[in-house]
């Protein structure tokens, strides 16, 4: 899942033994999996809801770009630490936020309680 392999690519605390090559492939693959659906699915979704996992993958390639070039490819870097800990903190509040907006419209879509809809996308 797109969301989680994010996650674990930028997060502070690396769990789990994998490198950063490893945790970035993992982030690639998944991307590319989301994208490929996306792509042959948003037909399917309404308008809202297609627009919404587009500007979450764009807030997430944008996140990524960020951390593979101020992060991983930022050995030495002063700012380096500061650079991983908002892009982490970024991804995991989007996470968070955004994930459990889609859940709401999609329940609402199937006839679920009413949603108020305030977005919760940040700006990269």
């Amino acid at each position: 899942m797109l969301q989680v392999a994010i996650v674990n690519y930028t997060n502070v605390v690396q769990v789990g033994g994998s490198t950063d090559e490893e945790r970035r492939k993992a982030a690639a693959s998944a991307y590319d999996n989301f994208f490929d659906y996306l792509l042959r699915n948003a037909i399917f979704l309404p308008k809202s809801t297609a627009q919404q996992l587009d500007e979450l993958r764009t807030v997430y390639v944008k996140s990524w770009n960020k951390f593979l070039h101020g992060v991983e490819y930022a050995h030495g870097e002063a700012e380096r630490t500061t650079r991983w800990t908002e892009i982490s903190d970024r991804v995991e509040k989007l996470s968070v936020t955004a994930i459990a907006e889609l859940e709401d419209e999609l329940r609402h879509l199937l006839g679920d309680e009413p949603i108020q809809r305030i977005s919760l996308l940040m700006p990269v």
